[in-house]
Order: C-alpha cells, then sequence, then structure tokens
C-alpha cells in the first residue's frame, strides 16, 4: 500500500509539473489575445478554461487515490492551473505587438510534446495497472478525453479568428 501511495504521488508530481510547464504559454496566449483585443481574449480565456478541468483532474485524482483527502486533491489540482495567471504575467513583462508567432508556435509545440509524453509514459500505464476496470472503459475514456481537448482548442480557434 505504500508502494502503491508513492507511486501515484510521484505520478501526481509528474503530471503537476508537466501541466505548469503546459500552462504558462496559454497564459501567454490569453494575454497576448487579450492585449490585441478583449473580444478575442475573452472567448479565448474561457476555452482555455474549459479544457484546463481535465487537466486538474488529472493532477487530483491520483493525489486523492494516494492520500484520501479530497481537499489536498482540490487544492494541488487547482493550484496546477495557477501557473496560467503567471505566464500571463510573463507575457506582459516581454510580450508585446511585435512578438513572433513562431517564438509563440514553438512553445505549444514543446509543451504538447511533455503532455504526450506523460500521458503515455505515466497516465495510461497507471490506468491500465488498476484492478477491476475494463480496458474499453480506459480506452473509451481516453478518446473522450482526446474530443474534450480538440473541441477546447476548436473553440479557441473560433475565438481567435475573431
Amino acid at each position: 500500500a505504500i508502494t502503491e501511495r508513492r507511486r501515484l504521488l510521484a505520478l501526481a508530481a509528474v503530471v503537476s509539473a508537466a501541466i505548469v510547464l503546459h500552462n504558462i504559454p496559454e497564459g501567454m496566449a490569453t494575454y497576448v489575445a487579450s492585449f490585441h483585443s478583449v473580444s478575442a481574449g475573452l472567448p479565448l480565456a474561457i476555452a482555455i478554461a474549459i479544457h484546463n478541468i481535465p487537466e486538474g483532474l488529472a493532477v487530483a485524482m491520483p493525489i486523492y487515490h494516494a492520500t484520501g483527502s479530497r481537499s489536498r486533491a482540490v487544492l494541488l489540482g487547482t493550484l496546477s492551473g495557477l501557473s496560467e495567471p503567471f505566464g500571463a504575467l510573463l507575457a506582459s513583462i516581454v510580450a508585446n505587438e511585435a512578438s513572433s508567432k513562431a517564438a509563440f508556435g514553438g512553445m505549444f509545440g514543446l509543451t504538447a510534446g511533455m503532455m504526450t509524453y506523460v500521458c503515455i509514459s505515466e497516465l495510461l500505464p497507471t490506468a491500465f495497472n488498476e484492478s477491476g476496470v475494463g480496458r474499453g472503459l480506459i480506452v473509451g475514456s481516453f478518446f473522450c478525453g482526446c474530443a474534450v481537448m480538440a473541441l477546447s482548442l476548436v473553440a479557441e480557434k473560433v475565438a481567435t479568428a475573431s
């Protein structure tokens, strides 16, 4: 039981780190979009907030199962999203209208790769190792999660096209 608890807490730490790093460029993108146009920035912020829900759950679930503490899981899951305002603050210091789109594209590509790696190397193997959970449920949930993320990205694209 202690080994399982440590494994889940290590998983939560890896996922949290990846999500924190993933959220910084999102905060920067929200700032830049809002800098150009509040009408573009607000829908973008809403779309990003929606897709942050599964990210918070990815942090909270292993913490809850390792500690049994719902409040600790919710707190740490919520804290993982606070890197987005930090990204916006950072962008407000270093970014302006002349910022290169390639720089933001590179940051998004880097964080996408990090999140993909975490999912493939940590989250899916952990899910498959859970006793009593069918593979069909895990695979179905995986694809539902992909659909939620894809829809949030489409919403983001629609918001920034305005």
